[in-house]
């Protein structure tokens, strides 16, 4: 079964998330027998977690082992081949709470 790439731009939906977070980019890697029901896994779990999607980055594609080979994120590759999907918040602060 291929494995898929996505990356989003998303925000929190609790109010008090917003006051400490600013949002964050959501790197997604999901087995699936297509791209699409691959991309509503995705989506759904990120506000199953309580965020917004905002826009989705130019990053959508079929992905295989040999290109995060010599990435950091190899790990979460390898992980998804597992677990069939992982989903990584890199989370920035609100920077109007300071």
């Amino acid at each position: 079964m291929p494995m898929y790439f996505f990356s989003f731009h998303s925000i929190p939906i609790k109010p008090e998330d917003k006051l400490e977070f600013g949002g964050a980019y959501v790197n997604c890697w999901i087995q699936d027998s297509s791209i699409h029901d691959a991309e509503e896994r995705a989506r759904t779990a990120i506000e199953e977690n309580e965020w917004s999607i905002t826009d989705q980055d130019n990053e959508s594609y079929e992905t295989t082992r040999d290109h995060w080979i010599n990435d950091d994120q190899l790990e979460y590759y390898d992980q998804a081949l597992i677990d069939r999907e992982v989903w990584v918040f890199n989370i920035y602060p609100n920077e109007d709470s300071n």
